[in-house]
């Protein structure tokens, strides 16, 4: 047991510390732990702007067409079809957004290992895209296009259809 193996070999000599492997690569680890850590702060960053950014877009693109949209409500286009217009606009925006970001994720990824492959003369791969980051890539695409596709359409549809003809 390595329990017992390092406390034989700490006994063996004055000033030696045996570790078992489970232990000495936690205590190792410690760097990719904050790296790790930083990765996510970077990742948490990037999202909130990116979703930020898509309500801007959205916020601009319904604001551009407030005319257009006062003259459907005034021919009598409910606000719920409008909403759902505006939402599904935001979630198409975001899913071609999140497509391409993919894209450009594998792209990079290659490129990445590559250079590195080539660099080091390894086979070892520096930089990974899973299905797992796939998967929460498109996911938070989608769900951040729903909510500002949400909040755009619920500032265009609240107002009354004389408000939407003039700024």
């Amino acid at each position: 047991p390595p329990d017992s193996t390092a406390r034989w070999l700490q006994g063996l000599a004055y000033g030696v510390q045996a570790y078992s492997s489970a232990r000495l690569a936690d205590e190792s680890s410690t760097t990719f732990r904050v790296i790790s850590r930083f990765h996510r702060a970077i990742g948490i960053v990037t999202v909130l702007a990116s979703g930020i950014f898509l309500l801007c877009v959205m916020i601009i693109r319904v604001d551009e067409r407030r005319r257009d949209v006062g003259m459907l409500r005034l021919i009598g286009i409910s606000r719920r079809t409008i909403f759902r217009a505006v939402v599904l606009e935001a979630v198409a925006i975001a899913a071609m957004g999140s497509l391409l970001g993919i894209g450009l994720g594998a792209l990079i990824t290659a490129m990445v290992n590559a250079y590195y492959a080539s660099f080091y003369d390894t086979t070892l791969r520096f930089a990974l895209l899973s299905p797992r980051i796939l998967w929460t890539a498109g996911a938070l695409g989608l769900g951040l296009g729903l909510v500002a596709g949400t909040l755009a359409a619920l500032r265009v549809t609240r107002a009354r259809p004389e408000q939407l003809g003039g700024r």
